[in-house]
């Protein structure tokens, strides 16, 4: 079975954020990731992660939707070498940024992306942390964004060519924009550094809906993964406790 991290942000939210660390460590989760590190007091966090024995599996980049991958070098760079700065208080090596929104019909924001990455590929090397790219939906939750392909971000992962920049592979998204989950994550799972997942439609528990979660971590495992998957949904429940303990139990089967 699969390392299992869970993103704190969206579970557990009648607690203490940083309460919800040692309630994931409790339930058996191996790692936690959260969203913006530029909100958050990430000593602390750090901290009580050491303590409760997870890890901090990912984060984003600080500002997580006003630094993104078309905008001029310098100015991205800088939120980026921040934001390293931040994970090291919490021994975290990995983050995520964003494409940003489309412009317009051309493609001219992929050739920005690509460069952009080259040159981040230098300093993640450098401070050997990963960073990711994540399509994400245009159709539901996030209109207008640029990067709604897996397979543009593939593409633009073969061109950049580094060992340090890779995608999360978040398999709500692309299943609402494209499916074909399991014979893309056999092909591409040297590209994939970290899943996140939920149930297709609504975002929630991920044994409702039209994915069988089981059978895709059984793929990737078969592939060769042995990274994390990340847990990212809205609990359907009023009784989030209940709900990931359900979530948990159907990912064990």
């Amino acid at each position: 079975m699969l390392n299992l991290s869970l993103n704190i942000e969206p579970v557990l939210t009648d607690i203490d954020f940083y309460d919800r660390i040692k309630v994931a460590a409790e339930l058996g989760f191996s790692a936690i990731e959260f969203w913006d590190s530029e909100v958050k007091d990430v000593k602390k966090l750090g901290r009580i992660a050491r303590e409760c024995n997870v890890k901090v599996a990912m984060c984003t980049i600080n500002g997580i939707f006003k630094y993104v991958l078309d905008q001029p070098y310098p100015v991205l760079s800088k939120a980026v070498d921040q934001t390293i700065d931040l994970m090291k208080e919490m021994d975290c090596g990995a983050m995520i940024i964003f494409s940003g929104d489309a412009e317009g019909k051309s493609d001219s924001q992929k050739n920005i992306i690509i460069e952009n990455l080259k040159r981040l590929a230098e300093v993640a090397e450098k401070e050997n942390v990963m960073i990711n790219i994540e399509p994400l939906n245009s159709l539901v939750e996030c209109k207008g964004h640029y990067l709604d392909s897996q397979y543009k971000g593939f593409e633009i992962i073969k061109c950049v060519n580094s060992p340090y920049i890779r995608m999360v592979y978040d398999i709500y998204h692309i299943q609402v924009m494209e499916g074909n989950i399991i014979d893309s994550i056999k092909r591409n799972i040297d590209l994939i550094s970290h899943f996140h997942s939920a149930g297709v439609p609504g975002r929630n528990e991920l044994f409702l809906g039209e994915n069988d979660y089981v059978n895709i971590i059984k793929a990737a495992e078969g592939a060769g993964y042995n990274g994390y998957f990340g847990v990212e949904y809205w609990p359907s429940y009023e009784d989030h406790m209940k709900s990931l303990k359900e979530v948990l139990q159907y990912l064990r089967k």
